[in-house]
């Protein structure tokens, strides 16, 4: 199962792959079950597929799982990883700038 991170200001709906509807509230993420790899708001980057296989293969178990969030969906949108020291805070400046540049 993945993670759906909504990334709009807005709340999103989702359906699973047994048709339960499912909110998706701004900023947040919530398990789906399902492929939405072609979903038409995951290619406009507003929702974010989050595996928890990523968190759990870099091994470190102090890693700060919102940062791990913020850095990944930085390299979603910009298509580069972040410098290794931006913190929670300037990662979610730039992305809060992207996405007004958006609206």
């Amino acid at each position: 199962m993945q993670t759906l991170i909504n990334w709009t200001k807005n709340p999103i709906v989702v359906a699973d792959e047994n048709g339960d509807r499912i909110t998706i509230k701004p900023g947040e993420g919530k398990p789906v079950a399902g492929d939405f790899k072609n979903h038409p708001w995951v290619k406009k980057r507003r929702l974010e597929i989050y595996s928890s296989e990523v968190s759990e293969s870099s091994g470190d178990a102090e890693t700060d799982e919102e940062l791990e969030v913020l850095r990944a969906q930085f390299k979603n949108i910009f298509g580069k990883p972040p410098h290794k020291n931006a913190g929670k805070a300037k990662l979610r400046q730039e992305i809060d700038k992207w996405r007004e540049e958006q609206d």
